[in-house]
C-alpha cells in the first residue's frame, strides 16, 4: 500500500492535460491513500478530483462513495461509543453487587 502512495507522491497532476487521465490518476492516488490509512489526505485528493472537470456521473459516483464512507465512520463511532458505555457500566456491576447493606 505504501508503495502505491510513493508512486503518486510529488506528482503534479495539473501537468496531465487530458481530463480523463488526470481524473483517473487522482482517483487512483486517493484510493492508494485510503488503503494506506491516510484518510484525510485521501479525502483532500477526492475533493480535488470533484473540483476538476470530470463528468457529472463520475462526480456522483465519488460523492456516493464519500457519503458511504462518512456513514460507515459514524456507524463505527456509534458502535464504539455504545461498546465503551456498556463496558464501563458492566465494569462497576460486580462492585455494586458486593456492597454491604445499608443499615436504617
Amino acid at each position: 500500500m505504501k508503495e502505491a502512495v510513493k508512486l503518486f507522491e510529488g506528482m503534479d497532476f495539473s501537468k496531465v492535460e487530458e481530463t480523463n487521465a488526470r481524473g483517473q490518476l487522482l482517483e487512483a492516488s486517493a484510493r492508494a491513500l485510503l488503503a494506506a490509512g491516510k484518510k484525510i489526505k485521501a479525502i483532500e485528493t477526492f475533493d480535488t478530483l470533484l473540483q476538476s472537470s470530470i463528468p457529472d456521473a463520475w462526480k456522483d459516483r465519488i460523492n456516493r462513495e464519500l457519503d458511504q464512507m462518512a456513514d460507515d465512520f459514524l456507524a463505527l463511532q456509534h458502535t464504539l461509543t455504545h461498546h465503551q458505555r456498556t463496558q464501563h457500566e458492566t465494569s462497576f456491576t460486580p462492585q455494586l453487587r458486593h456492597r454491604a447493606p445499608v443499615a436504617h
